[in-house]
């Protein structure tokens, strides 16, 4: 379960985030990763590795969305350019199997929703 380490990874990452902020933020609402399709990531693996490693932490309670990412390809030989499919191997317009892909083995975090503190004003 490659998941696990990977998602101890996130978590630093964020907790290293958020320790950056001036001010800090009141909490973490919710932490979203960008994951390409060729990335084996199992969603459901990520999210109780999530729940487990946060526990006890100042970002218990968050929530972890996960995004997956299209692969996008561009054909070397004509110039094609579009999605593909995570079996197709040559191009869908000339058959060439010069493809470069692009997105496919992506990890990366994308966004954090926070709460911040309220100052009142006088």
């Amino acid at each position: 379960m490659h998941e696990l380490s990977i998602c101890q990874s996130i978590v630093n990452s964020i907790q290293e985030e958020m320790a950056g902020m001036d001010p800090r933020p009141k909490r973490l609402i919710s932490a979203r990763i960008v994951v390409g399709e060729l990335r084996q990531i199992v969603p459901e693996f990520m999210q109780n590795a999530y729940q487990n490693l946060t526990k006890g932490s100042d970002i218990e309670g968050s929530q972890l969305e996960i995004k997956a990412l299209t692969i996008h390809g561009t054909c070397e030989a004509c110039g094609w350019t579009g999605p593909l499919s995570k079996d197709l191997c040559e191009c869908p317009s000339c058959s060439s199997s010069k493809l470069k892909m692009e997105g496919a083995m992506d990890l990366y975090l994308d966004n954090l929703e926070i709460e911040n503190y309220v100052t009142p004003e006088a």
